[in-house]
């Protein structure tokens, strides 16, 4: 009896620090690799973040390469709990042969909600809006195998910018998070398939400064489809 008390009482920590305040996860933005005019990349996924629970998301990303040299890129997500990001990027590609050299400079904004129950009568909220002005720099192969092959890597260098309240009944709102945390994302993908709709697998990693305090998921993971038209 002992032994399944201990037992309960370990899932109930995992499962408060599951529910606590994820205030970030790796993006499951595509790397679209566009590598001439016209180019048009549309991607669809389902991803994951990590950090003791597992934090879901729906993600769509759109990308045009709009001359010979010149690339855009939306994407926004929806992380299933009350939470979304938004991100818009420009920027230029260079083909050379098969490989894809490709950067942005962008900006996101996003929004995340993440409430710990003590009791059902005294819930703590995390909650807020955040900034990332960023670049980033992508690289890979594309049309390998005849065209059935896409693979590469990108790495986002940005800065995370809150305004997270932390929220407790019968205590006054104060600041989670109120100073801006340099952020580095990288990013593996591999994408298989016919010429135009490939599967797509992503893996990412965060990482934040170690004092920031900031509690994020820094593993992270997506599959989908993509669309090149």
């Amino acid at each position: 009896m002992t032994k399944r008390i201990k037992l309960l009482a370990t899932i109930a920590v995992l499962s408060s620090l599951a529910t606590s305040c994820i205030m970030y996860q790796p993006q499951g933005v595509d790397i679209p690799l566009i590598n001439h005019e016209n180019d048009i990349r549309i991607d669809g996924s389902i991803s994951a973040g990590y950090m003791v629970g597992i934090f879901p998301a729906i993600n769509a990303t759109a990308s045009y390469g709009f001359n010979s040299w010149g690339t855009a890129q939306l994407h926004a997500n929806w992380d299933l709990s009350r939470g979304y990001y938004l991100q818009a990027g420009a920027g230029a590609y260079l083909p050379i042969d098969k490989f894809v050299l490709e950067g942005y400079l962008g900006y996101g904004y996003g929004y995340k909600y993440y409430i710990k129950s003590d009791t059902v009568a005294n819930p703590k909220e995390f909650f807020g809006n955040y900034q990332i002005p960023y670049v980033q720099l992508n690289m890979g192969w594309v049309d390998l195998a005849n065209g059935h092959i896409d693979l590469g890597l990108g790495v986002k260098a940005g800065c995370y910018i809150p305004d997270i309240t932390d929220r407790w009944t019968n205590h006054p709102d104060t600041k989670y998070i109120d100073s801006p945390l340099a952020l580095i994302e990288p990013q593996l993908f591999f994408r298989v398939g016919g010429e135009h709709l490939k599967f797509t697998i992503r893996a990412g990693m965060s990482f934040f400064p170690e004092e920031s305090g900031l509690l994020y998921a820094p593993f992270g993971a997506s599959v989908g489809v993509n669309y090149r038209f």
